[in-house]
């Protein structure tokens, strides 16, 4: 049997759902934060809304998750909650939907709780899974510091090393600096 939840209408709890899961309403897994699992394919239309919790780093229990074991197609409105005083540490990573089928669409619109940590929130959609990421943050760093840079291999994701005058990476307070072959500079805790 499919569930269908309405326009206005709002489905929280855990546990399982058999059958396809079809939402112009409100999604809300878990009794603070929980799991909805899906036995069939997971809807969300472009009236609905999914509510997810982060308040740790463990399914179920730390933070909010729909498991999915057909397809989930994504459309409408994600809510991140904060939870419990709970602050994500870069660079912390969170699947909010997980599918044994594909994962398709994306949020239209995503609302953030209002403080820094969760500014720089990022959702990834991958072909099995949809997280909710926390990068770390970009340092810039002066250019009369990088001495010299040895190239990693043509193909190859091996990241280009810089050293500088600072020693042999380019460190900028606790941060690790490291660029990598088409020059983004990501940022790593030292």
């Amino acid at each position: 049997t499919n569930t269908n939840v309405l326009a206005g209408g709002l489905l929280t709890g855990m546990g399982t759902l058999t059958g396809n899961l079809n939402s112009s309403g409100t999604v809300a897994p878990g009794n603070s934060p929980g799991m909805i699992n899906v036995v069939g394919n997971f809807t969300q239309g472009a009236a609905g809304v999914l509510n997810i919790e982060v308040g740790g780093t463990t399914a179920g229990t730390g933070y909010d998750r729909i498991a999915v074991t057909g397809n989930a197609v994504l459309d409408g409105t994600l809510n991140v909650l904060q939870f419990g005083g709970y602050v994500p540490a870069p660079p912390e990573r969170f699947q909010i939907i997980t599918t044994t089928g594909t994962n398709t669409g994306t949020f239209t619109t995503v609302n953030r709780p209002p403080f820094a940590a969760f500014t720089a929130l990022a959702v990834n959609y991958h072909s099995s899974f949809t997280e909710l990421s926390f990068p770390i943050a970009q340092v810039p760093v002066p250019l009369d510091v990088i001495v010299g840079a040895t190239a990693a291999p043509a193909g190859t994701a091996t990241p280009l090393f810089i050293t500088s005058d600072r020693g042999p990476a380019c460190l900028v307070g606790d941060m690790e600096l490291l660029f990598y072959p088409k020059g983004a500079p990501i940022a790593v805790p030292k």
